[in-house]
């Protein structure tokens, strides 16, 4: 497939050690550091090989399939490599692309285009960027991605004719048990934390872990690794909005006496020990709770509190979680480290990457010699 080749030769224009389209896009965001940037894309390109590309068309693609001729993406957010997946994936079906970016983030799509162009012009040209609404009206499939209420809104938009993928309201967590090694797992879970500064929804919202102990010692040993962090994966920029909700989120912190630690001379980073209740409120902003549970049982409870929202899972050390998590709705399961690099085929909202697109055709006609 012409298309799968040209894809594997734009992406590696990202992924080598001083990749030029790589630097750039990490020099010129807005939003996080240069740092964050350069990980996300190295992380999550260094995966998405050619054989990951050919195995997803090979197990997803069919004879039987009608592919959209034209797919909008109506983008939300600000992650580079969500942006990247979400452009790409309707390329490998064969459809051309209308591509709304996100007002957080105008330039990571325009340089994903930029780099298809040069190294396939005609694979290029079935990207286009804009902002016509009327697209949602006119492409064969939608997929949008925002909030509950912006993706309603989109909905009402799209003829019933096409197909309608909507990615909404997500958030994702840690869950460790006893027998995790906080001190080796410590450094991964930071690094969950800080890239993209928590606003994604494969970001951990919150940790579970099984009993206080190990969420006491997994505060202490975070703290550490959140602080060296600092340095090595700086924050990127943060409004007076969102300065405004760190220092109210420590003021509650201090008024209700809740355990906590946090950058001393910063507001990069706050780890407080609270109770699973339906009314916690979940991390943002390298800003983290910690759940503890004393048993499967409490941290089920919680979760299947937040169904539909759960979408990513880091779990080590809990094996009796699983089942509890995808019960509750979670649709990726990871090691503590990868949350924010999820593999190019893997079920975004337990949805297949490509076949979700398609419409697929039977024929029953019976064969003659």
């Amino acid at each position: 497939m012409q298309a799968l080749e040209s894809i594997d030769r734009a992406l590696a224009l990202w992924r080598g050690e001083d990749a030029a389209w790589r630097i750039r896009l990490a020099n010129a965001h807005a939003l996080y550091s240069a740092e964050v940037i350069d990980l996300g894309i190295r992380a999550s390109t260094a995966l998405w090989t050619r054989d990951a590309l050919a195995g997803l068309c090979t197990r997803e693609l069919s004879q039987r399939m009608v592919a959209p001729r034209s797919t909008a993406v109506w983008l939300a957010g600000s992650i580079p490599t969500a942006t990247f997946s979400a452009v790409l994936l309707p390329l490998l079906t064969g459809a051309s692309v209308y591509v709304k970016m996100a007002s957080g983030d105008q330039i990571s799509a325009t340089l994903l285009k930029a780099s298809i162009d040069a190294v396939d012009a005609e694979l290029g040209a079935r990207i286009q960027l804009g902002n016509d609404v009327a697209m949602l009206e006119q492409c064969d499939a939608v997929v949008a991605h925002g909030s509950d209420p912006t993706i309603r809104a989109i909905r009402e938009r799209v003829p019933p004719s096409a197909v309608f993928i909507g990615h909404g309201h997500k958030f994702s967590i840690a869950a460790l048990g006893r027998r995790t090694d906080v001190g080796d797992i410590s450094r991964a879970i930071a690094t969950d934390i800080a890239m993209y500064d928590g606003r994604g929804c494969l970001s951990p919202a919150c940790v579970i872990t099984e009993g206080v102990d190990t969420a006491r010692a997994l505060m202490n040993a975070l703290g550490v690794e959140l602080e060296r962090l600092c340095v090595e994966l700086p924050r990127g920029t943060w409004s007076a909005d969102e300065l405004s909700w760190i220092h109210q989120w420590r003021e509650r912190l201090d008024l209700l006496g809740i355990d906590n630690l946090r950058s001393a001379d910063s507001v990069d980073w706050t780890i407080s020990i609270e109770e699973p209740t339906p009314a916690l409120r979940l991390g943002i902003l390298r800003q983290i709770p910690i759940l503890p549970c004393e048993n499967v049982e409490t941290a089920s409870a919680w979760l299947q509190q937040q169904r539909p929202q759960l979408s990513t899972a880091a779990l080590s050390g809990w094996d009796e979680m699983q089942s509890h998590l995808l019960e509750a709705g979670c649709a990726r399961i990871c090691d503590a480290g990868q949350m924010q690099f999820p593999p190019i085929d893997w079920h975004h909202d337990g949805m297949p990457p490509l076949r979700k697109l398609l419409r697929f055709a039977d024929d029953e006609r019976r064969k003659t010699q």
